[in-house]
């Protein structure tokens, strides 16, 4: 796929060099580990030649796996592929791992999961999708791994088939069935999601759930419980920041580390996170890979692609900012605060939920509910009166549900918010409706809401005990 060797296109790898790095240009200084002229300059003080930089860089992603020590050997592994360029480099890197001519092979079986998440755009055309889907699939062939292709919408069955799960080279005509099968795949449930989410931040939030939710639930499916991922620096750094934005601030120490545990029998590695953007282009470029890229008409700014935005710009006038901002994400944690008990998990994100467990103390959440209480008490004391309630009072209702009118969907609403951290119940109030979310969230939702029911009618017959409550996975 990825594994374009030097002395096969060494006129095009240099032109791909010489046209994406341009302004790098080291005016004849050496490599700061051989002394060899040198070719990259990533900060200051790291000048390398091609040899080292590209040592430099699978030392470091090799180094990942032997510092946690997670995989065993011959264990099989999830991979996601999207065809961008952290993508393409984790394969790359991963191939390269796996070959002849590496003095230590990876011992981890790697298969490829394709996610076309596509779906959820509007304004894509077909023709574009239809190329990139094809330029995706030569890609997986060509890489001589397992794989195995999905479409966004299938995170609504109840049960996991791939569109696709190959591990050979297919023939022309059965690629072209395959990339009609997935343009013309039933995506109504998803479109329709995206049509009740009112914020293009919301849309995105909710797209990276749901493709999270795929893999997941593709691999217990597998029974595999690894998914290796290509998130870098760059992309985690502006992650943070928007998270902290849209109240996910408690599950920033889960989304900064190596190893991402909190679904339990599946964890989710980032062998890439040392990574900076201009690292995996220029190991990009002097690998001869070229990422796949869509273009979408995207008409919404989003809080993700500012934070991305900002990011980028902190990150061209001080080199240091990623590794700043990321080694601090690492270092926040929750305090351990007596008068918050973690007891379960939300059922979108699966971040820690914090309950209040003593009078005096007060949270974003909490203080949410009691606005939400207020605007409530409003209306009926309104409604009540005989009088329509103001223009005013309508505003501060929060709650997005409001316009619905059937009950079954307000009791849906309202054993959903229940079960969600305080971010996931800021994207579900930006949406219409939460019919229109896959049935096993309801459905966890619900059971949930039940086992708390259940719980606190015995709760009186109960002895009594610090670890009584049972976490939800």
């Amino acid at each position: 796929m990825c594994s374009i060797q030097l002395d096969e296109n060494e006129t095009e790898t240099a032109n791909l060099v010489e046209t994406a790095y341009t302004e790098l240009k080291t005016d004849g200084k050496l490599c700061t580990k051989c002394g060899q002229p040198a070719v990259i300059a990533l900060r200051i003080d790291d000048i390398y030649c091609r040899g080292c930089f590209m040592v430099r860089a699978t030392h470091r992603f090799r180094c990942e796996f032997g510092k946690s020590r997670l995989i065993r050997d011959g264990e099989s592994v999830l991979v996601a592929y999207s065809g961008g360029r952290n993508s393409c480099a984790l394969i790359h890197l991963i191939q390269e791992g796996l070959s002849k001519r590496a003095n230590k092979k990876l011992r981890f079986i790697p298969e490829l999961v394709y996610v076309d998440d596509a779906d959820g755009c509007q304004n894509l055309e077909s023709v574009q999708h239809k190329e990139f889907l094809c330029d995706v699939l030569s890609r997986l062939q060509e890489s001589g791994l397992k794989y195995h292709i999905f479409s966004l919408s299938q995170v609504f069955d109840d049960k996991l088939m791939p569109i696709s799960r190959e591990n050979t080279r297919g023939s022309l005509c059965g690629n072209e069935e395959l990339i009609q099968k997935l343009i013309t795949f039933d995506r109504n449930k998803l479109q329709l999601l995206m049509k009740s989410t009112l914020t293009g931040t919301s849309q995105e939030s909710i797209k990276s759930l749901l493709r999270i939710e795929l893999l997941v639930r593709w691999a217990r499916q597998m029974n595999v419980g690894k998914v290796i991922v290509g998130d870098c620096a760059s992309r985690m750094a502006s992650r943070l920041l928007s998270s902290v934005v849209q109240g996910r601030g408690a599950q920033i120490s889960c989304e900064m580390g190596f190893a991402d545990d909190r679904h339990g029998d599946v964890t989710f590695l980032r062998p890439l996170r040392e990574f900076t953007d201009k690292e995996i282009d220029m190991y990009n470029a002097i690998s001869g890979i070229i990422p796949l890229a869509l273009q979408k008409n995207e008409t919404q700014m989003t809080i993700q692609s500012l934070s991305k935005r900002f990011v980028c710009g902190l990150q061209e006038g001080n080199s240091g900012t990623l590794a700043i901002i990321c080694r601090t994400g690492e270092k926040l944690e929750k305090t351990a605060d007596e008068s918050i008990i973690v007891d379960d998990r939300c059922v979108m994100c699966k971040a820690p939920v914090a309950r209040i467990s003593s009078e005096g103390s007060a949270s974003a959440s909490e203080a949410m509910a009691f606005s939400q209480q207020i605007c409530r008490t409003l209306r009926e004391n309104n409604e009540s009166a005989g009088t329509n309630s103001s223009d005013d009072v309508s505003q501060m209702n929060t709650n997005s549900h409001s316009n619905q009118t059937d009950p079954k969907s307000l009791e849906t609403s309202a054993e959903l918010l229940q079960c969600l951290c305080y971010g996931c119940k800021l994207t579900i109030r930006e949406m219409t409706s939460v019919e229109n979310l896959p049935s096993a969230i309801l459905q966890k939702a619900k059971d949930k809401v039940g086992r708390e029911s259940l719980y606190h009618s015995i709760e009186a017959f109960l002895l009594e005990d610090n670890n009584d409550r049972v976490t939800d996975q």
